[in-house]
């Protein structure tokens, strides 16, 4: 079984970027190019009359162990509900996502990148959502190689009376 790794990037190119292997539950999204474990009190999103964006958050899937395969494609991520820590849904929260060849500074008003809607389950092995090399077919098959620019954003709109929690999920297709 092929062994992959989420890598998350912040910073200004080309001398300020800063990347970390992502560890559970500690991507926070913020209103701010901070690491992604930075509290989200450190750094909060501040709720207007109008639609405001969390900052951009890049990522990379890297594949660091082949095993016995040849390569990995089809990748694809979706998440979970958005919820309250007392397990309630919230409402009026949408995350955006996108990929880019070509990583430069995340930006905190609307992302150009991240504009489509990341669905809330696995959109199947047919319908990728994350580029290699520029190409939903692109495949992986060498130690080291990684996925494109990942590009998340978080809306959300006024009403929005709480902060929330979600699993971002990543699968992808092991070609033996």
């Amino acid at each position: 079984m092929a062994q992959l790794a989420v890598l998350v990037s912040w910073g200004a190119p080309p001398d300020d970027v800063e990347t970390t292997e992502a560890q559970p539950e500690v991507i926070n999204f913020l209103a701010e190019d901070l690491s992604p474990d930075t509290d989200p009190i450190d750094s909060p999103i501040q709720l207007l009359d109008v639609p405001v964006f969390s900052c951009e958050r890049w990522l990379q899937v890297v594949l660091n162990d082949l095993e016995t395969n040849i390569g990995v494609k089809s990748f694809r991520m979706w998440r979970s509900p958005f919820l309250d820590d007392d397990g309630y849904a919230v409402a009026n929260i949408g995350l955006n996502g996108g990929c880019t060849t070509t990583y430069t500074a995340p930006v905190s008003t609307a992302s150009a990148i991240a504009a489509t809607p990341i669905p809330e389950s696995d959109p199947g092995p047919s319908n990728p959502n994350i580029t290699v090399a520029g190409s939903v077919e692109g495949v992986a098959n060498e130690i080291g190689e990684h996925t494109d620019w990942i590009v998340l954003q978080l809306r959300l709109m006024p009403s929005v009376l709480s902060g929330a929690n979600f699993n971002l999920n990543f699968a992808w297709v092991e070609l033996l």
